[in-house]
């Protein structure tokens, strides 16, 4: 823009692309009609704008004529009540803004303008309507309303980057420093230097907090192939894996001196120092590797160089079992040799040569935002292993480029399998989800469902959800009552499947489809919802039904907001919160929070010690091992979400502990706070059960509506504090407070009643449309269940569907084929679309195309994204360089019996299991710039390969293949009918076999 100068610029990169707050030097009245933003933003007290000769309302008048006083006569919106803020109509076109936005502030109000700015960027969201803009102001409140230019700037450029993240499409923002005549670089410099140099001081340091993302990566060489870590005890395993290594590659570079843990030091950086110049770090788990501290400070130095390396460098090794993993050691992908099976490490010995070609990689904090790009994610559970790799044999054969997520392939050695999953989704074009009795018992199974199904019904309809049945069922739990099913029961599964499939490519790569599957495909109206609203009008709901009237207003005059905490903990005579819960590390409650946001953990730490002084609260842990301890021990995790949290790789990490130990656990022992709002992706945060969110309007209702008195918590915040917290921030704080104590008095309650010998598993992500539906009609009982019938989508099979003459009303079972060859009769009837001809579409005639003008096809792709690459994106990872041998018998173990993979559930004699060799196109064959991680013909020698015996399926483990053991009886999920996923019933993490890609 001309007129100004940028003094200093801070990029913002986000979901959206990338966003930048300059910092200028100039006059704001000054410029051009050329370079017009969409909206000026001013500042005033309350109702008062007299046009003084030194405000920027004056200078608005007496320079361009435009008059604040008269467009606030005519408001296009007054949210001062609840935002401090009224905007105006459209400007005539003369004007260089396209609007007027006024920040109001009362002197008289306990709230300083810092604590308040935030409502600006709030309001900006309905201006700009989700389009690209741009907005000028000045540096609020600093000119004759006098308040200080260091806290302004600050809360201007925090409230900005939070909003930018959390997707306000604000493109460029410009803070203007007035100068009335700037005559070049020199006295530009010398100038802001005079009388803005403390404020230029304060951009600068914003900016090195903010604007780390596009620091310069650092390569870092190669120095060692393999770093082992071990415990002396174990030394005779070591032995054979390093004599495998050698075997293998004779000059592979080992570093497997022992080294020791400075006890003083609360980082080891020599240990971080030769890991991160490793091409991999082995950890030999056992329960020696556990009882040494050098070891697993090992293994949690390890984690970091995952985080930083932008690739998978943790290959865990597990020899023998252990009678309880921690969690966040579980939530890794390991190789399971158990019991220290040497055919198993001879394997694994295999795959790690295999994966380490590369010489170079980029060590850098940088979080990549780019999405994991697939097809189709299968979803099923591993006890319907033979349908699932009939489809993915099915899908790969209709179109070779397809990018499918199967975990058995997808989730490799080091990678944390329970984030993937749900990136992978997210990243999704379309879901199938083999529906059957063992996929309803999974909680895995339901959170991979409800995370389709929130996308599948989001206003975008970024993700299709297509649930195939593949049993005959009466009924279904409710929450699989809402999308319709096709049917795939085994009489009809492979002609069906075919058919299914085979419009599924079509509809991904633009072409026709079947009516009948278009109809499926299509958006359905009445599931179509925004979560974010769905969750907060639940939780305004639940506030009512506490605090409010029948009539639905927010609060009542009977019943005391906030409510005093100290009473609510007396209430209950004999209640354990007057000491310390039963926890054996002694810490009840732990703190996760971004360091950007330590002033709501230090507010909410101060209210819960103040109604409950024995309650311990940790917070501010500065040890690695510490803080993965704790966030594996404590009684609860109070995580405060907001965009700084999405963005920290440790901070993520913290939270998915918590989530899977909440999955098996019936207490609370994850308590998420949304204090911001965040990205829309990734999705499954707004998913995770939340008692409260700041973000919710009811909280500046509270606070400026209704006028609820907070003086008293003032007192509660702490003296470090650099911006004061607003009231409905404290309020929403306090508020959480209550819950938490009501919550972990509960949970003390029911620990001293009986307890049930079945072990306790759930989904840990809600079902958006069921928690809608019951909103909406709060006093009716939906029922736990719904009759099947009304969801079955039946399509019409005929004799040469099946290949064979088949019986179709006896329901005669054509065999499932290992190899399908896709010939004339597999195909469909209807010339058009060759899908079968069902009963809708002889009714309805022709076959509607799709509409896909916002999904590319398969082959105009020019994405670049890597075939079955999985790109974490809270972590990114580079794909491993590999050179692939071609597989030895030794490589890859089938069943001799059906020559089928065996996988996760279906592998009863421990055996190694074949993945599929066709997980994704060379690099030659792809037209769309990606590159495939693995040659087809070399992925079964160093795939993920699973492995679970039906003999130990009454147990937990935290791996990827194999049981922990049997004495794990904390964790454990004994019932029969429940899924085993490496772990926790496909609740702890998928299985994979005796050799994985690592």
């Amino acid at each position: 823009m001309s007129g100004f100068l940028v003094q200093d610029s801070i990029k913002v990169l986000t979901q959206n692309g990338e966003c930048q707050i300059d910092l200028c030097l100039g006059d704001i009245t000054k410029l051009k009609r050329k370079d017009k933003v969409d909206v000026i933003v001013v500042s005033a007290f309350t109702n008062d704008y007299v046009p003084t000769r030194t405000s920027v309302i004056g200078a608005l008048k007496y320079n361009l004529g435009l008059d604040v006083g008269e467009l606030s006569r005519n408001k296009a919106e007054d949210l001062r009540k609840l935002y401090s803020c009224w905007w105006s109509h459209p400007l005539p076109d003369q004007m260089p803004y396209g609007r007027l936005l006024c920040f109001e502030t009362n002197f008289r109000s306990q709230r300083r303008p810092q604590e308040m700015v935030a409502n600006v960027f709030r309001c900006l969201v309905p201006i700009l309507n989700n389009e690209d803009g741009t907005v000028i102001t000045p540096l609020l409140n600093t000119g004759d309303q006098g308040y200080g230019q260091i806290g302004m700037l600050q809360g201007m450029v925090v409230a900005a980057v939070n909003w930018m993240k959390a997707g306000l499409p604000l493109r460029l923002l410009k803070i203007v420093l007035y100068a009335k005549s700037i005559d070049g670089p020199v006295h530009q410099s010398s100038f802001a230097n005079s009388r803005y140099g403390d404020v230029c001081g304060k951009f600068a340091e914003l900016k090195e907090k903010y604007d780390s993302q596009y620091l310069v990566p650092k390569a870092v060489p190669i120095e060692f192939d393999i770093y082992l870590s071990y415990s002396e005890d174990d030394q005779g395993v070591v032995a054979t894996i390093q004599d495998g290594l050698k075997s293998i590659k004779s000059d592979v570079r080992i570093y497997g001196n022992k080294q020791k843990i400075d006890s003083e030091a609360v980082w080891q950086q020599d240990m971080y120092q030769v890991m991160i110049r490793s091409a991999r770090v082995v950890t030999v788990l056992s329960p020696h590797y556990l009882k040494s501290t050098a070891c697993v400070e090992q293994y949690n130095i390890a984690l970091c160089c995952n985080r930083r390396a932008h690739r998978d460098m943790l290959a865990p090794i597990y020899v023998n079992s252990i009678d309880l993993m921690p969690t966040y050691m579980g939530l890794v992908q390991y190789v399971d040799c158990r019991p220290n099976d040497n055919k198993k490490i001879e394997e694994a010995c295999k795959a790690l040569i295999v994966s380490m070609t590369i010489k170079v990689h980029l060590e850098t904090l940088v979080v990549d935002p780019a999405p994991i790009q697939y097809d189709i994610f299968l979803s099923y559970s591993h006890r319907d292993d033979e349908q699932a790799n009939y489809i993915v044999e099915l899908l790969r054969k209709l179109h070779p480029k397809l990018r499918v997520f199967f975990d058995l392939q997808e989730l490799k050695t080091g990678k944390a399998w329970q984030r993937t999953l749900y990136h992978s989704i997210d990243g999704s074009r379309c879901l199938l989800a083999l529906i059957s009795e063992n996929y309803i018992k999974s909680p895995v199974c339901q959170e991979e469902y409800n995370l389709a199904l929130a996308k599948h019904c989001s206003m975008d309809g970024s993700l299709k959800l297509i649930p195939l049945c593949l049993e005959d069922l009466q009924e279904v739990p409710v929450t699989f009552g809402k999308v319709k099913m096709v049917r795939a029961t085994p009489d009809v599964f492979q002609p069906v499947s075919n058919a299914i499939c085979k419009a599924v490519v079509n509809w991904l790569d633009g072409k026709e489809v079947h009516a009948v599957v278009e109809e499926i495909l299509k958006p359905d109206q009445n599931l179509s919802c925004d979560m974010d609203k769905v969750s907060e009008s639940q939780r305004r709901t639940k506030f009512i039904s506490k605090y409010g009237t029948e009539n639905k207003k927010l609060l009542s005059l009977e019943k005391r907001f906030p409510a005093k905490l100290k009473d609510l903990i007396q209430s209950r005579p004999g209640s354990a919160m007057s000491k310390c819960g039963d926890n054996p590390e002694g810490v009840d409650v732990v703190l996760s929070c971004a360091p950007e946001d330590w002033k709501y953990a230090s507010f909410l730490r101060a209210v819960l010690t103040d109604a409950a002084p024995n309650l311990v609260v940790k917070s501010g842990i500065k040890s690695e091992k510490e803080r993965l301890t704790l966030m594996d021990t404590a009684r609860c995790v109070v995580a405060f979400v907001t965009p700084s949290y999405l963005d920290s790789p440790e901070q993520v990490e913290e939270f998915h502990i918590a989530l899977c130990r909440q999955r098996t656990s019936p207490s609370t022992v994850l308590f998420p706070i949304t204090v911001h709002p965040v990205p829309p992706k990734p999705t499954y945060f707004r998913l995770v059960p939340c008692s409260v969110s700041i973000a919710d309007a009811m909280w500046s209702e509270l606070a400026h509506k209704w006028h609820v008195d907070v003086p008293s918590f003032r007192p509660l915040l702490s003296d470090t504090s650099e911006i004061a917290l607003p009231p409905e921030v404290m309020l929403g704080l306090h508020e959480a407070a209550g819950v938490l104590i009501n919550e972990l008095k509960e949970d003390e309650e029911r620990s001293g009643a009986a307890t049930s010998d079945v072990p306790f598993s759930r989904p840990v992500l809600h079902n958006i449309i069921k928690i809608r539906d019951d909103i909406a009609d709060d006093a009716k009982d939906h029922g736990a269940v719904v009759e099947i019938t009304e969801l079955l989508v039946t399509l019409k099979m005929t004799d040469e569907d099946f290949g064979a003459t088949v019986d179709t009303q006896t329901g005669q079972k054509p065999p499932l084929q290992n190899d399908p060859e896709l010939t004339p009769e597999e195909t469909t009837v209807d010339s058009k679309s060759d899908m079968p001809v069902t009963k809708e579409s002889e009714q309805n005639g022709e076959a509607a195309k799709l509409d896909e003008q916002n999904s590319p096809s398969i082959e105009e792709r020019t994405d670049g994204i890597e075939s079955g690459a999985t790109v974490d994106t809270q972590v990114a990872h580079e794909p491993l360089l590999q050179n692939d041998p071609k597989p030895t018998p030794e490589e890859s173990t089938e069943d001799s019996k059906s020559d089928k993979p065996v996988t996760k559930e279906s592998n009863q004699n421990g055996e190694a299991a074949k993945s599929d060799g066709q997980n994704s196109s060379s690099i030659e064959e792809r037209t769309d710039g990606s590159e495939s991680q693995s040659n087809p013909d070399d992925h079964n020698s160093h795939n993920d390969h699973g492995q679970s015996s039906d003999d130990h399926k009454a147990h937990t483990n935290h791996g990827t293949s194999g049981q922990i053991s049997d004495s794990q009886a904390s964790r454990e999920v004994k019932s029969e009918s429940s899924e085993k996923v490496g772990g926790q019933e496909r609740s702890q993490r998928p299985k994979s076999g005796v050799c994985l890609l690592i």
